[in-house]
């Protein structure tokens, strides 16, 4: 793998750098959305950080076929499969 590292200090005052920073973010942030678009203009990370804050809120969705696989391995552990269901509630 070949890492570039660029220190920005040596090319651009650093505070010219952030107001352009800024500036392209709010323009981002600012376009109009399409019209088929379901979802709003986000940053690299937001949806991340969204999904995060959903998860730590609602839990880890977990579909049907994950969860008989893990009270499976559970039970090959001598992990009773009822303790686990029991933290669904």
């Amino acid at each position: 793998m070949l890492t570039i590292i660029i220190d920005p200090r040596r090319l651009v005052d650093l505070e010219w750098l952030h107001k352009k920073i800024d500036a392209l973010t709010r323009y981002a942030l600012e376009s109009p959305q399409a019209k088929d678009a379901d979802e709003l203009i986000m940053l690299a990370g937001e949806p991340e950080r969204l999904s995060l804050k959903r998860r730590q809120k609602d839990g880890i969705p977990i579909n049907l076929n994950t969860w008989q696989e893990l009270l499976t391995a559970a039970e090959s552990v001598s992990i009773d499969p009822a303790e686990l269901n029991s933290l669904l509630n």
